[in-house]
């Protein structure tokens, strides 16, 4: 919970950020209709090269898998069983600098189509510039930075599971676990303390009435998702 809110806050700042380098100019324009017109192509180029986004995306992914490779060392260490974790660490790693990439195309590409819609709807109605602050406020909200955070952080923890898992080699299928307050959702509920084989995805256990976009084989299961997956270890080499 702490990487989520410390990842939270980042994002919302980040936002923030992006949205005063919108607005800011606009308003100390004489014509903020004639400013956009000209330089909002500008405004938008520039706010995606801007790597605070990025950066603050990175600093929670990379203490997300740390902390899922650190729960899953803790995991084995109460079971007498320990192992080198330096590869599944670095490969943690890896994958958070990758998806991190990823991660950040999607929301640019998300806060890039919202924020030409509503700019173009704005300059057709001729609209004062505080309707286009409120049309905005979504997009740049503190609202957007916890769905990101949530969900990306869980998916992250997760992720840090699985490399620690993997590299144990005597975990080959874990469990999904649903905190309490996901006992009423539709997805995460049937999906309590089901188990899977490592990389094998758990949609299966979903009924033919709940419908998901992709399938999953680890948390989140959807936007805000608060699972997780603990292993199933059958037989431990003596120590």
């Amino acid at each position: 919970m702490a990487i989520e809110r410390r990842t939270r806050q980042d994002l919302a700042a980040a936002l923030a950020e992006q949205r005063a380098a919108i607005i800011d100019p606009a308003r100390a324009a004489d014509d903020a209709v004639d400013f956009m017109r000209r330089d909002f192509e500008r405004l938008m180029y520039e706010l995606m090269l801007n790597p605070q986004m990025r950066d603050r995306l990175r600093r929670g992914m990379i203490g997300s898998v740390d902390l899922g490779i650190q729960v899953a060392i803790d995991q084995f260490n109460r079971i007498g069983f320990g192992f080198d974790w330096t590869l599944a660490n670095a490969a943690a790693r890896d994958w958070a600098n990758d998806y991190v990439g990823e991660l950040i195309t999607n929301i640019d590409a998300t806060t890039q189509r919202l924020t030409r819609q509503a700019v173009r709807e704005w300059i057709d109605n001729g609209q004062p510039l505080d309707d286009l602050v409120d049309e905005l406020a979504p997009i740049f909200s503190r609202d957007r930075a916890d769905l990101i955070a949530s969900t990306e952080v869980t998916r992250a923890y997760a992720e840090g599971n699985r490399q620690a898992y993997l590299a144990s080699g005597v975990v080959q299928r874990w469990e999904w676990r649903t905190a309490n307050d996901e006992l009423v959702c539709p997805i995460c509920r049937p999906l309590n303390n089901t188990q899977v084989t490592i990389g094998t995805g758990f949609e299966g256990f979903l009924p033919d009435d709940v419908r998901v976009s992709r399938g999953f084989d680890a948390p989140p299961g959807h936007p805000r998702c608060r699972c997780w997956i603990v292993p199933v270890i059958e037989d431990v080499p003596n120590a």
